[in-house]
C-alpha cells in the first residue's frame, strides 16, 4: 500500500480493467490503483466530519444494530436527516452517532491531534487512527487545522519548509513546528520533543528531538508554524 483513501473523499477514475481502477484522491493528487467496488456515488454537501479517532458507521439507528463499516477521525461525512435516538442518518446508507461528528469549519491545533493519535501503530502508506506513516500523521494533523499539505514528506518539505543550513540545535523550534530529516517528518510537541510516526517504536510517539535525530538522522528542513498555520492560533 502506498496510501489511502479515506471515506468520503472524492477521487476521479481515469481507467478500469477486472475491477481494478487506476484512480487519483482530489484530497492530496495521489494517484494509485484500487478496487473499483470501493467508491460510491459523490457525496454531495459534506459538512461534517468524524471528531472522534474511530467510530461505526451502523444499519439502524440503534446501537445494537449491524456495524457497516468503521470511520475515523477526519472523514467527511454529508448528514441526510434528523436524528433519531442519537444517530443521524449519512450519504450513501447508514447510521452514525451524532455526537461524533464535527462541523467541517472547526478547527483544531495540528500538536492537539498528533497527540490524541500517541499510540496509534505505523502503517507505510497509512494516514489514518489505524494506522499512519510520518507524513500521513502529519498530513492528517494539519488537515484538522484547515491547511492542506501533500500527502509524501518530500512534497511535504517542497510546499512548507526552508532547508537547514545551520546546526538544529540553533533554530528557535516552537511547539507546532514541522522538522524534516531524510525521508521523515514530524511535529514538534514543545521546543524539545517531537511527536512523528516511525518504525523505530513502530507507533506514533513523543520523545526529545534529540533521540529522534539519533534515529532518523539531523534535520534537513523545518516549517515554523506561524508561517503556514491559518485556521487555528498556536
Amino acid at each position: 500500500m502506498i496510501s489511502e483513501v479515506r471515506f468520503g473523499e472524492m477521487v476521479d477514475v481515469f481507467d478500469v480493467v477486472d475491477n481494478i481502477a487506476w484512480v487519483q484522491n482530489r484530497a492530496d493528487d495521489y494517484v494509485g490503483y484500487t478496487f473499483a467496488d470501493a467508491y460510491g456515488q459523490e457525496l454531495c454537501n459534506p459538512q461534517h466530519r468524524v471528531g472522534v479517532l474511530r467510530t461505526f458507521l451502523f444499519s439502524a439507528p440503534r446501537l445494537k444494530s449491524q456495524p457497516i463499516d468503521m470511520l475515523t477521525l477526519g472523514t467527511l461525512v454529508e448528514v441526510m436527516g434528523a436524528p433519531e435516538d442519537g444517530f443521524v442518518p449519512i450519504n450513501p446508507h447508514g447510521w452514525i452517532y451524532e455526537k461524533h461528528l464535527m462541523p467541517t469549519d472547526v478547527y483544531y491545533h495540528p500538536v492537539e491531534t498528533a497527540l490524541r493519535l500517541l499510540g496509534v501503530p505505523y502503517l507505510w502508506g497509512g494516514r489514518s487512527p489505524v494506522g499512519c506513516d510520518c507524513s500521513g500523521l502529519v498530513q492528517l494533523c494539519l488537515e484538522l487545522a484547515g491547511v492542506q499539505a501533500p500527502r509524501d514528506s518530500d512534497q511535504q518539505r517542497h510546499a512548507l519548509a526552508t532547508d537547514v543550513i545551520i546546526d538544529w540545535e540553533s533554530l528557535p523550534l516552537e511547539r507546532g513546528d514541522i522538522i524534516f530529516m531524510d525521508g521523515h517528518v514530524g511535529l514538534m510537541a514543545s521546543a524539545f520533543e517531537l511527536v512523528h510516526a516511525n518504525a523505530h517504536h513502530m507507533q506514533v510517539t513523543v520523545e526529545p528531538l534529540a533521540d529522534a535525530v539519533v534515529q532518523a538522522g539531523p534535520l534537513v528542513a523545518w516549517a515554523s508554524a506561524k508561517d503556514f498555520m491559518q485556521a487555528v492560533a498556536a
